[in-house]
């Protein structure tokens, strides 16, 4: 290792751009990748997988105390949930504490009410909030049922003014790897062709008719009223949809990226002005 730094601001362009380092091998030349400044949740879950893959690669990374770093390595590492206490504005919650027992459900139910509180806090309507749970708790299902890894699963949520985040990741098998365990979908070539069939309502890797695959519907129609961002991020491909809403058209971008396991889903949500 040498004693070159690196500093940034995180995104996903920086993020994927640091992927492209570490899958060449050329991540682990820089002593230090210092994070000038995080903001946004869904870089800081993409950059927790790709360090939990090749942690040699990033043994540089330093991010400067940030709280969303420590919340999610506290939660992956040793199953700790935070966003737990009254008008918690972020919160972590590591799926491998998602149990059955009367009182693993009580602490799940409890974070859920929690990140409800925290979307009607930053300024979003009840209704939406509501919605907005409803959608996460289907997107959190699929994890035991789609990953294969689970213990890796994990739900965030970041409130501001006017802006709420959700987040849902794993390091499972991916929805290429996913989807092809079932005959129909044997033919899909590579991760943006399974993206592209996971994110229209119904399909799953049981099937078209199976009941399952209607967290993502569930999602487009809880951003109904608002503004939002939407990056399904599994393999070596990004979907990116944006301008979600009753009113506006969504418009998806399929990129390829490098590889980089599981899915991760990251939400942005934006209140609109009256009448806007």
């Amino acid at each position: 290792m040498t004693n070159k730094e690196m500093t940034f601001d995180l995104s996903f362009q920086s993020t994927d751009a640091m992927l492209r380092k570490a899958t060449a091998g050329e991540l682990d030349q820089f002593h230090s990748l210092v994070v000038e400044h995080g903001d946004q949740l869904g870089p800081w879950a993409e950059l927790a997988v790709a360090y939990a893959q090749m942690p040699e690669q990033y043994r540089g990374l330093r991010p400067a105390g940030d709280s969303k770093w420590s919340a999610i390595q506290k939660a992956l590492i040793h199953g700790e949930i935070s966003g737990n206490s009254y008008q918690s504005t972020f919160g972590v919650f590591p799926l491998s504490q998602l149990g059955s027992t009367e009182q693993e459900m009580e602490i799940w139910d409890q974070w859920r009410l929690r990140f409800k509180l925290a979307a009607e806090n930053s300024g979003f309507p009840k209704s939406f909030a509501s919605a907005l749970t409803g959608a996460m708790g289907e997107l959190q299902d699929n994890v035991p049922l789609h990953s294969e890894n689970v213990e890796s699963g994990l739900v965030a949520f970041q409130g501001g003014a006017g802006i709420f985040e959700l987040v849902v990741s794993d390091r499972g098998i991916g929805v290429l790897a996913s989807l092809r365990k079932n005959a129909e979908y044997q033919h899909l070539a590579h991760s943006g062709e399974a993206l592209d069939v996971a994110v229209a309502d119904g399909e799953s890797r049981f099937g078209k008719d199976s009941g399952h695959g209607y967290g993502i519907g569930q999602l487009y129609r809880a951003l109904a009223s608002v503004d939002g961002d939407v990056r399904f991020r599994s393999g070596d491909h990004a979907l990116e949809l944006s301008g979600a809403g009753s009113d506006s058209v969504l418009r998806p971008s399929l990129s390829q990226k490098w590889e980089l396991p599981g899915l991760t889903i990251s939400v942005t949500c934006r209140t609109r002005p009256m009448g806007g």
